[in-house]
C-alpha cells in the first residue's frame, strides 16, 4: 500500500501564471490508509482550494467519486476537464456547459466568466482536472482567476488535481 507524502514545493504555470501547490498537498493513490481517509475527508468538507497530487486522471475521479459517495452530502458537484472520459451523469461538466455556452475561446474575456459564473455555476463542489491540456488553454487563467475574485473557494471546497503522470 502507498502512504500519502506531503509534496515539496511544487508549481504548475500556466499562461504565465503561477499556481502553488498548498503546502498540505499531497499525493493520494489506491487503497486509501487511515489517514488518507481522513485527509480526504477534511479537504471535502472544508471550503477552499486544496491540491491532490494522483497517479492519473482515472485514478483522480475515483478517488473524487469514492469520497463524494462516502459523504452523501453535496447535491450538485461540479469538474473542470478537458479529458475525452466521461463524466458521470451526476456531475455537472463545467467545460460541456462553458463550451456550449461559447465562454471557451482565445477571445474569453473576464467579464464573460463572471456572467457564467454568477448565472451558470450553481454548484456546491467543484474539482479541477489540472492537465497540461488545461493550463496552456489561454481561458484558463482567466477562469482561475474568477474563481479567486468571485470568492467561490468560501462558499465551496475547490479541489485541483494534479498529475504524476
Amino acid at each position: 500500500m502507498k502512504h500519502i507524502e506531503p509534496l515539496s514545493s511544487c508549481n504548475a504555470t500556466c499562461n504565465g501564471l503561477l499556481f502553488e501547490l498548498p503546502t498540505n498537498a499531497r499525493r493520494i493513490a489506491q487503497p486509501f490508509s487511515e489517514s488518507d481517509i481522513i485527509f480526504l475527508h477534511n479537504i471535502f468538507l472544508t471550503h477552499g482550494s486544496h491540491a491532490i497530487k494522483v497517479p492519473n486522471i482515472a485514478t483522480g475521479r475515483a478517488i473524487i467519486k469514492s469520497v463524494l459517495e462516502s459523504l452523501h452530502y453535496y447535491s450538485a458537484p461540479a469538474c473542470l476537464s478537458l479529458s475525452s472520459l466521461a463524466l458521470d451523469n451526476e456531475i455537472f461538466d463545467l467545460s460541456y456547459a462553458m463550451s456550449l455556452a461559447g465562454y471557451i475561446s482565445n477571445q474569453t474575456n473576464e467579464t464573460c466568466l463572471e456572467e457564467f459564473f454568477l448565472e451558470q455555476l450553481d454548484g456546491d463542489f467543484l474539482w479541477i482536472e489540472a492537465t497540461n491540456e488545461l493550463l496552456e488553454q489561454t481561458w484558463f487563467g482567466q477562469f482561475m482567476h474568477q474563481l479567486e475574485i468571485l470568492k467561490f473557494e468560501s462558499q465551496m471546497p475547490v479541489v485541483v488535481l494534479f498529475y504524476e503522470e
